[in-house]
């Protein structure tokens, strides 16, 4: 099982994957995450990725700590199959990142992009890699 962690501005959402397929989603205080040791007595969590949009107080950095797998910060260093071209590239938002990677995948996989305004978007600040 895979957990994804997007600490928003207002509220984090928190999904349970199981190789493609979204298993569970839930919605938590980006202030507290008190749903995670829940989910991982729950689920067999193996991978783990979070994305965040502000500064993580003790609280939610302890909670984050204390997961059973090592965590990927989804950031401006995070090796990615496209590349971001912003002037800097830490202020481009990691959620606008991984829904362009995602949009990117989905091109990968199926003929007709499922989201063309992340597509569009990306065309201002982001090219596929070259090989």
């Amino acid at each position: 099982m895979n957990l994804i962690i997007d600490i928003g501005n207002t509220v984090a959402k928190i999904a349970v994957f199981k190789d493609k397929d979204i298993v569970e989603i839930l919605y938590d205080s980006n202030q507290t995450l008190e749903c995670l040791s829940d989910i991982c007595a729950k689920y067999a969590v193996e991978k783990a990725i979070v994305a965040t949009v502000i500064d993580l107080n003790e609280r939610v950095s302890a909670q984050l700590k204390s997961l059973p797998v090592s965590l990927l910060w989804l950031n401006e260093k995070t090796l990615l199959p496209v590349e971001n071209l912003y002037e800097t590239p830490e202020t481009l938002g990691y959620d606008r990142m991984a829904a362009v990677v995602g949009a990117y995948l989905s091109l990968i996989h199926i003929s007709e992009p499922t989201r063309q305004a992340e597509i569009s978007y990306a065309v201002f600040c982001l090219k596929k890699k070259k090989k």
